[in-house]
């Protein structure tokens, strides 16, 4: 297993707080699936991305899009995305 970033870490603490759910928690992985794994609805999805996109603000980078967090499916594609932004934003 690979060792997590803080980038990960970040992501995996932001679903954790914005849905704090029993099969949330017993799942929760880079490779989980949104939808299926870890049963979210698309308002919980969009309460994750509200949750990331704070952390983003307060770290000084820009907001995601509303496309960016429709697009998510996994937790990996979250990841992503903080990845993409904070390397575009960090030169």
């Amino acid at each position: 297993m690979k060792k997590l970033t803080e980038t990960d870490l970040m992501v995996l603490d932001s679903i954790l707080e914005a849905c704090p759910t029993e099969k949330v928690e017993r799942y929760l992985a880079p490779g989980a699936s949104l939808a299926d794994d870890l049963g979210l609805s698309r308002h919980e999805i969009n309460l994750i991305g509200f949750t990331v996109e704070q952390e983003l603000q307060y770290r000084g980078f820009p907001a995601l899009t509303d496309e960016q967090i429709l697009s998510w499916e996994k937790v990996q594609d979250i990841i992503d995305a903080v990845v993409g932004i904070t390397a575009a934003n960090s030169k």
